[in-house]
């Protein structure tokens, strides 16, 4: 800016311009950072976006889990095992048969 000024006062052609071209160059320069910078805030502010969003999934789930009714779960479960022993009674009560043994 400065050798702008002196060139401007001396009516230094060359000067001008070079330091025109110098100021060219320097705003070049901070016009591709603050694009890299916008575009980095822009990947940090997304990134917050996503791990606020999964925090509240997480705490919605730490939720759940804290408020089963443990003696529902405990019935549930005790139901289950009955029914799949139920089934496992009635597969093994099942003929071993199959269409070859009529055939034969």
């Amino acid at each position: 800016m400065n050798s702008l000024a002196v060139a401007l006062q001396n009516n230094d052609q060359a000067g001008i311009t070079a330091a025109v071209t110098s100021l060219q160059t320097a705003s070049s320069y901070l016009n591709s950072q603050e694009t890299f910078y916008g575009n980095t805030e822009n990947r940090i502010a997304s990134a917050i976006t996503q791990i606020s969003t999964e925090n509240t999934s997480l705490q919605q789930q730490i939720s759940n889990i804290r408020d089963t009714n443990e003696v529902q779960a405990a019935l549930t479960l005790t139901s289950a095992e009955t029914q799949q022993q139920a089934a496992m009674a009635a597969e093994a009560k099942r003929p071993n048969t199959s269409l070859f043994d009529f055939l034969g």
